[in-house]
């Protein structure tokens, strides 16, 4: 081709020359155009692949004629469609220019489907002077197929507790173009057990390829478990479809039990006998849940009984107590398909009777020194006869301990007495407790009483005082409650602060008052010092009051 374009250029050069002898004529160059060749990189292509169309061509015209141009143009299509999908044009004046057109096989262009898209590729160059026009033209076909494709799924635990949601997700890709978006592409995720479907959900990508969806294991019960994500076919791909392979394990459960009553059956003679009740929560380590299926039974002494259920996680039962009293225990145990067997015993004691306690006082108010009388009454719950002979202990609240007071028989009406001179115990209001002990016929139980504390103790003191050094000291100090009656026993302690060291201590006799000696020695330094009263009842602190001291030599005339 190129040796034709020479040959013509010789001859456009020699041609004047020649006709010179015989004509006056002049001859110009002529315009001149050729496509050489025309190759692609493939003729069968699959959608996300790149199709290069390689061109060379000759293109010339007279560059100093007025009315020269010329093009060659590139353009590229689907078979029958006249509107082309791309389209270039280049201008470039020469022998041998190569030039590289490349169009992505897109899925927007492009829907091959199953059968294939046959596309085109039509190169024409043209060219025109004053003096005349030339043109050519080379078109080439190729084919677009559907893609395969790649579905890519995000790893999910071989291992997963009943009861858990997780997230399968995952992405489409184009194995010629893995950046190319996949929306809107159906998919299909099943969950199968040994072949059988248990579950399926219909899914559709979203933009840019990806996909999700929120398995709750609840819907698919326990075990090894396939799951199969299947893209389906469309006009530009292949269906495929991965697997995935998990585990579901059984989750644990836990069995709150009550019962109606520790007592539960009469003691001699066994008449009355007392059915137990006995109800049962059903619940899931990880959440409160309505069991889809559950059989839960109660044993007592290898007998077994089917309990019954409001809903699947409340069941419930009556059985007959033993005839005897002692230490028993029944046996419970739930089966459900997707959880672990539990079993769970709860001791249960039976005795005789359950007795009703009563603890009543002649006062609803009392203050220290006051006499408080109690009054305990024991009954037979069943038969409202009272229980005599049984010891009953009287127990006193005082700064967050039980203290025992004492212990009482009841009599023949199952009452007992007890007369108490109100210590003081602080601000605290007095709160009593009677605890019945009726063992074996008899369960223990207890009651509360809380008599208001209404008294308040009241110091008279001097809380400035003068003293002089080389002399023995006498500081008086009285304490009644608030209606101005001596409190007896009360310790007084006199702190000094700077030291933290204890000087004297007192106790207030039976008109409240209490003094403090000691000796001041003669090098003790001059002018005012702090101390602290403490006012203590046995253990308990009743307050601590702040003592100013003004030390004076015995003259009393130099202070520092």
């Amino acid at each position: 081709m190129k040796k034709n374009a020479t040959i013509l250029l010789i001859m456009a050069i020699l041609l004047p020359l020649i006709c010179t002898p015989f004509l006056n004529i002049v001859v110009t160059q002529d315009c001149f155009v050729q496509i050489v060749s025309v190759s692609l990189n493939q003729t069968s292509l699959q959608i996300g692949e790149k199709l290069e169309v390689n061109l060379v061509y000759d293109l010339y015209f007279d560059p100093l004629d007025p009315l020269g141009i010329g093009s060659v143009s590139v353009t590229i299509g689907i078979q029958g469609v006249s509107i082309p999908l791309i389209q270039s044009e280049f201008t470039d004046v020469g022998i041998a220019i190569n030039k590289v057109v490349i169009l992505d096989i897109s899925p927007i262009t492009w829907a091959p489907n199953e059968t294939g898209q046959v596309g085109r590729v039509q190169v024409e160059g043209w060219v025109q002077d004053s003096v005349g026009s030339m043109t050519d033209n080379v078109e080439q076909q190729f084919s677009v197929q559907q893609s395969n494709l790649i579905c890519a799924m995000a790893s999910i635990p071989s291992q997963i507790s009943f009861h858990d949601v997780f997230n399968l997700t995952g992405s489409l890709q184009n194995p010629n173009n893995t950046s190319l978006p996949i929306p809107n592409h159906p998919l299909q995720i099943s969950v199968l057990q040994n072949d059988q479907l248990i579950h399926s959900w219909n899914q559709t990508t979203i933009h840019p390829s990806n996909f999700s969806q929120t398995i709750n294991t609840t819907l698919i019960g326990t075990g090894p478990f396939n799951c199969n994500v299947t893209a389906s076919e469309s006009d530009d791909y292949i269906p495929t479809g991965t697997l995935l392979s998990f585990t579901i394990l059984k989750a644990n459960i836990t069995l709150s039990v009550t019962t109606n009553a520790t007592v539960v059956q009469a003691y001699y003679p066994s008449t009355n006998n007392h059915s137990l009740f006995v109800s049962v929560h059903l619940n899931c380590q990880s959440a409160n849940h309505s069991f889809e299926e559950a059989n839960v039974t109660c044993s007592l002494r290898n007998v077994d009984t089917t309990m019954d259920y409001s809903d699947l996680n409340h069941f419930s039962t009556v059985i007959e107590a033993p005839s005897n009293p002692g230490n028993y225990s029944i046996t419970i145990t739930a089966l459900t398909p997707n959880h672990n067997t539990i079993n769970t015993s709860v001791p249960i004691r039976v005795v005789s009777r359950d007795p009703l306690v009563y603890l009543e006082s002649n006062r609803s108010a009392a203050a220290y020194d006051d006499i408080i009388e109690l009054t305990v009454n024991v009954l037979d719950e069943n038969s409202q006869e009272p229980v005599a002979n049984k010891t009953c202990s009287i127990y006193l609240f005082n700064q967050s301990v039980w203290n025992l007071l004492t212990q009482l028989i009841l009599d023949q009406e199952g009452t007992a007495k007890i007369s108490w001179l109100a210590q003081n115990v602080g601000d605290q209001d007095f709160r009593f407790k009677a605890v019945f002990h009726g063992e074996p016929e008899f369960t223990t139980k207890e009651t509360e009483l809380t008599i208001t504390n209404t008294r308040e103790f009241r110091i008279i003191l001097k809380s400035t005082i003068d003293i002089i050094r080389q002399t023995n000291i006498f500081y008086l100090i009285q304490i009644t409650d608030k209606d101005h009656q001596p409190l007896t026993n009360v310790n007084f302690t006199l702190i000094e602060q700077a030291t933290n060291s204890s000087w004297s201590t007192a106790l207030s006799n039976t008109s409240g008052y209490a003094t403090l000696t000691w000796y001041l020695a003669s090098d003790y330094a001059l002018g005012p010092h702090e101390f602290s009263l403490l006012i203590q009842n046995g253990s308990i602190t009743l307050g601590v009051i702040e003592v100013i001291m003004i030390v004076f030599e015995q003259t009393k005339l130099d202070l520092v």
